[in-house]
């Protein structure tokens, strides 16, 4: 077969096999496996002879037979071009790494097959893992220190106040949502007048003074002694 991009079968096959992610293409009356390429043999520790007598369910441990055949009923109807989903892919040796799949059926003469490219996401899993894990030590931080936190975007509204903040303000963080925080916390003079905004600009916004030198007092000179006459002066030989 030859495409009209002049990619041939054989090179697409190469292709296919040299493919940094996992690639899958299993029947889709029986669902063994057809071709697995070279990435997803070695991460699975499996060979080609083994998988071809596996199915995908056998490599998921949380989607048994039932479950695959539900999720795919879809495709089968036409109600999607394609399924993507997340679960964890069993090795050989019996360990667990995430997966992203994104799945398709394709009919060519009357034959249907899947395939199914696949991403390892076990790192990007373990990064999303850690940074909830900061992100709740922080708030813990956040929440128990006495000490007021804002956060404020370009426009000056709260995106974030802490406990304390709130107790100091009097206002819950729900209360400034979709406001700039001086209109919540100072606005107004303590007589009613309206305080403006540029007021508490003007207030925080840092001198553009230039600073004066700095002035360092030096210490007085030495006092010089008179000159010592000497003994011999005022002779003459």
């Amino acid at each position: 077969m030859t495409y009209n991009i002049g990619v041939t079968s054989e090179r697409l096959g190469r292709i296919v096999e040299e493919a940094t992610s996992e690639v899958y293409i299993f029947s889709a009356s029986d669902f063994t496996f057809l071709l697995v390429n070279r990435g997803a043999r070695e991460n699975l520790g499996y060979t080609s002879a083994e998988l071809s007598a596996l199915t995908p369910w056998d490599l998921k441990p949380e989607i048994d037979r039932d479950d695959f055949l539900s999720m795919v009923r879809p495709l089968f109807s036409g109600e999607i071009e394609r399924l993507d989903f997340e679960t964890i892919h069993r090795r050989k040796d019996g360990t667990d790494y995430n997966v992203a799949v994104q799945l398709q059926l394709f009919e060519e003469e009357g034959d249907c097959v899947f395939y199914a490219a696949i991403q390892d996401i076990t790192t990007h899993r373990r990064l999303e893992q850690e940074t909830r894990a900061l992100a709740r030590r922080l708030d813990a931080i956040l929440d128990n220190t006495t000490m007021s936190v804002f956060v404020m975007d370009e426009s000056q509204q709260c995106t974030f106040m802490n406990k304390a903040a709130e107790k100091l303000t009097g206002h819950a963080f729900a209360e400034t949502t979709g406001r700039p925080l001086h209109d919540v916390i100072h606005h107004s003079y303590p007589d009613g007048r309206p305080f403006p905004l540029s007021g508490a600009d003007r207030l925080t916004a840092p001198s553009r003074k230039a600073p004066s030198p700095p002035r360092f007092s030096q210490p007085p000179p030495p006092k010089r002694s008179p000159p010592r006459r000497g003994i011999a002066e005022g002779l003459v030989c």
